[in-house]
């Protein structure tokens, strides 16, 4: 019935070119006729349908802005040969992703376009991607018209934001604008028959649209695809998203956006399932990030991303740059960096910039998407509020929001616009904050005495200093004992140093070196052990999300279950406590700045003299007032248990 505008309601009635079969399979020698009620002609194409309908004549002049006339020269050949002439034949085609030349993206003159629509309307023949094997009666397209009244309410109400930024229709940037067209065009009609409306879901989110059969006014059959008619718009999801001030303004953010849009977090920023929070930064902004992949060197390497507007993509150029002056060094000129290492830098950015959760729920750290904290102050005041990332806590530089966009009402969050710089992550990784910190020493010891840290990570990957290579491509929390704690456990035998591992000679076995292996790995897994489980997945901030009592599991590895041993961590704005195997409960120590020590790790990936992020994890220490344990055993005298080793056998008649 929607099909045929009311004319039929039977799956038995068959419709040629809007003309109905009334006697169908007549035999013949030769084939078959089938009788209509009246004199068929050719349809037109989804395009010439939109601009012969007085009703959808807004939305065509929207599409028009998408297309332009391009010389045909086997058509223009067959013209002058029908008609012996001397003209050129032009051919109006649509700057699309799918037209008749495959993907359409420069305009007669060869520049590339801003935007794409989805498919070409005008192309005759048109046929959706991945048809291998097929014919072309197989699909056509299909596409939802606003009617001019629906979209007049529209530019009025739910689309206000796009007049008061632009004015007139006219004036809306084709990417802007290429946004809502694309989320009325379907790629597959045979999929998106009325009876499968449920289907046809925005082009980012893969969200049903919602669409039903009271929203369609009529139905239009062409040659290439059909025409709904319908007397609403459904705006798309990017419209609504927190990405939506980046898209709007794309003269000072179309280099973050460039990043959202061809680096695939479109889909994941227009999710209406959760609530984020998004520092963008604007154009000025991203002419000041810092090379994470140059904090080994002594001098920093600074990219001033740009938006390339002949190639519509994003470049950088770079600089050697001085991190305590926050200077370009003069005569540092570098050659610029390659696309993949730009994508490979705007990935991990975006990233950083990323929260889940609304930063103005009254704490101070959150964490990123990438797992990179972030701390905030001043929240939800527009020049006064306060933004650091790893980098800025550093060197105590905040980043100032200069612009909060509400997205939170039809959409889903907010975002926030700084110019100075954008949140950079840290440069510190946990080696190096153990290890500036004189209060952390006897546990740095411990550490760097271990195999628990790395400079590489096979033939291909390096770090800046030592990497704890128990970490993976996420984020975690080292808690580290005082110096007292860790000399007392020493001092009563329970926990070792590097310095006893070392004294451990064969001498004191009688010379059997297996027995000395024996003991050496008594002593290396006792300092091991230790060690791994103070340290945690997941970080945790006192000031960050409040923690009541809930559970994380740590390095250590449980033998008997082979599942990790836990702590449990509870925190506030003012105080963190974590609680062992054992029920030894242990208290962050504040004095002295000891805690929300932010760090991360990168492994850097270095192919001649293109440097790329492989993957990078986040860190915060906190120093605490007591050790933890998770078995009674950690608590017996590893000398006794040495000692031991040299038990006389008698089965075997070994010596004491």
């Amino acid at each position: 019935s929607i099909l045929t505008n009311g004319a039929s309601n039977s799956v038995t009635d068959a419709w040629v070119n809007g003309k109905k079969i009334t006697e169908r399979d007549i035999a013949c020698k030769n084939g078959y006729i089938h009788k209509v009620d009246g004199v068929m002609t050719s349809s037109d194409n989804m395009a010439g349908i939109i601009h012969s309908h007085a009703n959808m004549s807004l939305f065509g002049s929207l599409l028009d802005r998408y297309s332009a006339p391009y010389y045909n020269e086997a058509a223009t050949k067959e013209y002058n040969r029908l008609y012996n002439n001397n003209d050129s034949v032009f051919v109006m085609r649509y700057f699309s992703s799918t037209s008749a030349t495959g993907d359409l993206s420069a305009g007669p003159d060869g520049d590339l376009v801003d935007a794409q629509l989805s498919f070409d309307p005008g192309w005759n023949q048109y046929m959706y991607s991945n048809t291998a094997g097929r014919d072309l009666h197989y699909d056509a397209g299909a596409m939802l018209v606003p009617t001019n009244e629906a979209l007049d309410y529209w530019w009025n109400h739910d689309g206000k934001a796009l007049q008061d930024m632009y004015g007139k229709w006219e004036n809306v940037p084709l990417k802007v604008l290429a946004q809502m067209m694309n989320i009325n065009m379907i790629n597959t009609f045979s999929e998106t028959v009325p009876s499968k409306f449920d289907y046809i879901v925005d082009n980012t989110t893969k969200v049903s649209l919602g669409i039903t059969a009271n929203d369609v006014d009529s139905c239009f059959m062409g040659c290439n695809g059909v025409v709904y008619l319908i007397n609403k718009v459904f705006s798309p999801a990017a419209y609504s998203s927190v990405s939506f001030p980046a898209l709007i303004n794309e003269n000072i953010m179309n280099v973050i956006y460039w990043g959202i849009e061809n680096l695939n977090f479109e889909p994941y920023l227009n999710s209406m399932d959760s609530y984020y929070s998004f520092f963008i930064p604007t154009n000025t902004a991203m002419l000041r990030y810092v090379d994470p992949c140059s904090f080994k060197s002594s001098v920093s390497i600074l990219y001033e991303f740009y938006y390339d507007t002949d190639a519509k993509t994003v470049k950088a150029h770079r600089y050697g740059y001085d991190l305590a002056t926050q200077e370009i060094q003069t005569g540092t000129s570098l050659s610029d960096a390659t696309s993949e290492e730009v994508s490979n830098r705007l990935t991990d950015l975006l990233n950083s910039l990323i929260i889940v959760g609304n930063v103005e729920d009254g704490h101070t750290y959150y964490k990123s998407k990438g797992g990179s904290p972030v701390m905030v102050s001043n929240s939800g005041q527009e020049g006064v509020m306060t933004v650091y990332g790893g980098l800025q806590i550093e060197t105590n530089t905040p980043i100032t929001v200069t612009t909060i966009y509400d997205q939170s009402q039809t959409g889903n969050g907010k975002s926030y616009v700084v110019n100075d710089q954008m949140p950079l992550t840290s440069k510190r990784s946990t080696y190096s904050i153990l290890k500036d910190n004189p209060e952390y020493s006897k546990f740095y010891e411990l550490l760097f005495g271990s195999k628990l840290l790395s400079t590489r990570l096979s033939s291909r990957y390096n770090c800046i200093d030592y990497n704890v290579n128990l970490f993976d491509a996420y984020n975690y929390t080292v808690y580290v004992p005082t110096n007292d704690v860790i000399e007392k456990l020493q001092a009563d035998g329970i926990l070792p140093d590097w310095g006893d591992y070392d004294d451990l000679t064969a001498e004191q076995f009688d010379g059997d070196a297996a027995l000395l292996k024996k003991a050496q790995t008594i002593v290396s897994d006792r300092i091991s052990n230790f060690l791994r489980y103070h340290i945690q997945d997941n970080s945790v901030f006192i000031g960050g999300e409040p923690l009541s009592s809930v559970k994380y599991e740590t390095s250590k590895l449980n033998p008997l279950n082979s599942r990790f041993f836990s702590l449990t961590v509870s925190a506030d704005d003012d105080r963190m406590t974590i609680s062992d195997q054992l029920g030894n409960v242990r208290n962050v120590v504040k004095t002295g700045g000891l805690y929300n020590q932010i760090g991360r790790e990168y492994w850097i990936q270095t192919s001649g003299q293109t440097n790329l992020i492989y993957n990078a994890s986040d860190v915060v220490v906190h120093q605490i007032d007591g050790a933890l344990f998770y078995d009674n055993d950690q608590l017996t005298s590893w000398r006794d248990e040495v000692n031991a080793l040299n038990t006389t056998n008698d089965a075997k008649g070994r010596r004491k």
